[in-house]
């Protein structure tokens, strides 16, 4: 006998946010819409925790609130009608108060720190931002201590992925020779990358070079302010 041929409910952006307003999902517990689909999030250990709040802080020093920026940190971005996820950090183009009464549409920059969800966020979280047109994404990988850099998105695919890893060393762009002065970086991870922010009509380079991250692991990611 042939099974009949049933249709998962996809859920709105619009349902979704009535579910929560409602309290009708199980209280306490960190949910996010990908696609039409309502997936649980991971609970965080004391490593993921930590990742996240020495991320934030490095973050800030290179997109200060005093420059018109807002770093996000699991909190909604209202990708499309039916996506709504909570990157781990998002920065964005305003001010708290500037989301009262709607959450951010769109991002500069995504960041997912990754070690029990890193096959959601590899597989369904940064194609999503690449197919919202955002203009970089980078997956913390906990497990492998790497961080995956992937930007310039195009017709919903990120053109450009680098992997950097604890212990490998990467040269520095002309750009970034020509205009940074000498810095001294960490042995056991030196890497430096450029992130493109646009504002408007104008694109910014960043040239990210003093300390990110470093965690017991070791891993140690490295940005600056330009």
């Amino acid at each position: 006998m042939a099974l009949a041929n049933v249709k998962a409910h996809r859920w709105t952006r619009q349902e979704y946010e009535r579910l929560l307003n409602r309290g009708l999902l199980p209280p306490g517990k960190r949910v996010e819409l990908i696609e039409g689909v309502i997936y649980d999030m991971s609970p965080q250990n004391s490593l993921h925790a930590t990742a996240v709040r020495l991320a934030n802080e490095a973050l800030r020093v290179v997109f200060p609130p005093a420059a018109g920026f807002e770093i996000r940190s699991q909190l909604p971005v209202a990708l499309s009608e039916d996506s709504e996820p909570e990157p781990d950090l998002a920065v964005v183009h305003g001010s708290i108060r500037d989301f009262r009464d709607s959450h951010p549409t769109t991002a500069l920059l995504v960041v997912e720190v990754a070690d029990s969800s890193l096959l959601h966020d590899r597989k369904r979280k940064i194609p999503l931002y690449a197919r919202s047109g955002i203009p970089e994404a980078w997956l913390l990988n906990l497990v492998r201590r790497a961080l995956e850099v992937c930007r310039d998105p195009v017709a919903g695919v990120y053109q450009a992925r680098r992997v950097l890893r604890a212990g490998t060393p990467f040269r520095r762009s002309a750009v970034q020779r020509r205009s940074s002065t000498s810095r001294t970086c960490c042995p056991e991870f030196r890497c430096s990358f450029v992130i493109a922010a646009r504002d408007g009509q104008s694109l910014r380079l960043l040239n990210l070079f003093a300390r990110f991250l470093h965690l017991e692991s070791s891993l140690a990611v490295f940005a600056a302010k330009h």
